[in-house]
């Protein structure tokens, strides 16, 4: 699945365009995350405050519960009282597209890897579904944990953190973002 953004604009506007869509790779809607190993290609994350904003520093991954450079069970985290919400900063150049992450499932033998043109990485756990979601597919409810987020983006809050990559468009130049959500079955 390839997703390209690209926008233009007549004044100055913040630009950080993603999607949120949701990943449960068990084929199952009854199962959560927790079977899921998750790999993010990224040495450091934003930190944020109580209410999830990024401070403006980042920290190192290396061993903490947010070091996914090597695949984590999403399962043993959570019960562990790890949840997520937070960006990821990805070991990239400018408009090079990285392999940013992979999501397997291993029972299932599915997996989707995720390569963008963009700095970060948000992964967000599901850690706030309460079943209370509407228009969904046949009025099913999501549950915590009932899938999880991977949305390829600038920083959150860069406006407001100028060491943090540019969002802001200027008329006469080009947004563009790209997204690439590979599907694979793991051998």
């Amino acid at each position: 699945m390839h997703i390209e953004y690209n926008a233009t604009t007549d004044k100055a506007t913040p630009v950080n365009l993603t999607s949120h869509c949701y990943f449960n790779l068990s084929g199952n809607k009854e199962e959560n995350i927790f079977n899921h190993d998750l790999q993010i290609n990224a040495p450091f994350f934003l930190e944020t405050n109580d209410a999830l904003i990024p401070t403006g520093k980042s920290g190192a991954t290396k061993n903490t519960k947010k070091d996914f450079t090597t695949p984590q069970n999403l399962g043993e985290l959570i019960n562990q009282n790890q949840e997520y919400d937070n960006c990821w900063v990805l070991n990239k150049q400018e408009d090079d597209i990285v392999k940013a992450a992979t999501l397997l499932h291993k029972k299932s033998g599915r997996m989707v890897t995720v390569c963008t043109t963009s700095p970060g990485l948000q992964f967000y756990s599901g850690n706030f579904l309460d079943g209370t979601l509407k228009n969904t597919k046949n009025a099913k409810q999501y549950n915590k944990y009932a899938g999880l987020c991977l949305e390829a983006q600038h920083f959150p809050d860069s406006p407001n953190n100028k060491h943090f990559s540019n969002t802001i468009l200027e008329p006469g130049n080009v947004y563009h973002q790209k997204t690439i959500y590979s599907f694979h079955q793991s051998t």
